[in-house]
């Protein structure tokens, strides 16, 4: 969505938006603008359109609850709830925090977290780095890795600051919404002995089928109760199940879209490097760059029908998606090369 005429974007992957500010057709777009695989997990696709007409059934649920678990390696001890996309289960968080309405967000990160916890009447505060201390029923949100800088923290320190929480009453949540491209980095494996901890997974971004909405949260079940209360029956359709299923089974796939996702975004930083970018960081499915006009940067690719994605909060701040193939790789080093010196 375009905010303003200063080009102010709410969020990525809105080509709506920049067709009707500088035309062109979708198909002549390249849409850098979210990080999200380009590569489609390919589903067999006559299974999920057969299943539109059917309401999902508990087979269903059980079937891709199980898949999730072996691919997002989660402790036997932990639950699991499926929702509509992860972005339902960002607005659901303020349910977890109790009478103690206090969140702090280790930022800047993705926004929808802060507007979540405000709407929902919580005194919430961005902060840049990882508090030392916490007062009684303090909330802590982290994204490992962050959007939009990659930032990553170790699995370690997340335990020990789950610990330093869980002593005052207070909640960890995690949302590892990139996480898909290196699994080492997730606290999963330790959840278990995190009582007060609660995973945020994607599934769209790195199968590259965000309209199929679909986002898990890991837990305990005190936890993930309240979360599937609130859902309640049928919060996932069918074919999501379904081709959520497929694809969280298919383990060699995600083994392989692992390193050729590495390998595009070793490319990416070689197109970035030749044409004097900064990059600041990012993960395999994004990278972002500082560039002190990045606003007319982004309007100068945009006049060319590239779409990058800028920020309300630092006007030098541009991100960029992966290109999914040479091709496209090359008409964004072109593009950047035309734009760089006019």
């Amino acid at each position: 969505m375009v905010a303003s005429d200063d080009n102010i974007m709410m969020h990525g992957g809105d080509l709506s938006a920049a067709m009707n500010r500088y035309g062109g057709t979708r198909e002549g777009w390249l849409d850098l603008s979210a990080g999200i695989n380009h590569v489609s997990y390919p589903f067999d696709r006559d299974s999920a359109l057969d299943s539109i007409g059917c309401l999902p059934t508990q087979a269903d649920l059980v079937d891709c609850l199980a898949a999730a678990r072996v691919a997002y390696n989660v402790p036997d001890e932990v639950s699991i709830v499926a929702s509509s996309g992860t972005q339902s289960l960002i607005q659901s968080m303020p349910v977890l925090l109790g009478t103690n309405q206090s969140c702090l967000i280790l930022g800047p990160t993705y926004s929808e977290h802060q507007r979540a916890m405000a709407r929902a009447g919580v005194d919430v505060a961005m902060v840049n780095e990882v508090p030392k201390e916490f007062f009684p029923g303090d909330c802590l949100l982290v994204c490992n890795p962050n959007n939009p800088d990659g930032r990553t923290l170790e699995a370690e320190l997340l335990v020990e600051l789950a610990s330093k929480l869980h002593r005052q009453r207070g909640l960890l949540i995690v949302d590892e919404a990139f996480a898909d491209v290196n699994p080492q980095l997730s606290v999963m494996p330790h959840l278990a002995e995190m009582p007060n901890c609660v995973i945020l997974r994607s599934f769209g971004k790195f199968f590259g089928l965000s309209g199929i909405r679909l986002g898990f949260l890991m837990g305990h079940e005190v936890q993930i109760s309240k979360i599937r209360d609130m859902l309640g029956p049928w919060a996932v359709s069918t074919p999501a199940l379904r081709v959520g299923t497929q694809a969280l089974s298919d383990l060699e796939w995600q083994k392989s879209q692992r390193e050729k996702l590495q390998a595009q975004a070793e490319l990416m930083d070689k197109v970035l490097d030749k044409r004097g970018l900064y990059t600041a960081g990012g993960t395999s499915l994004f990278r972002l760059v500082i560039k002190e006009d990045a606003r007319d940067l982004h309007r100068k690719l945009a006049e060319m029908h590239i779409w990058s994605r800028i920020f309300d909060y630092r006007s030098d701040y541009i991100r960029f998606g992966i290109p999914i193939d040479q091709k496209a790789m090359n008409r964004f080093d072109e593009a950047l090369g035309k734009v760089m010196y006019r």
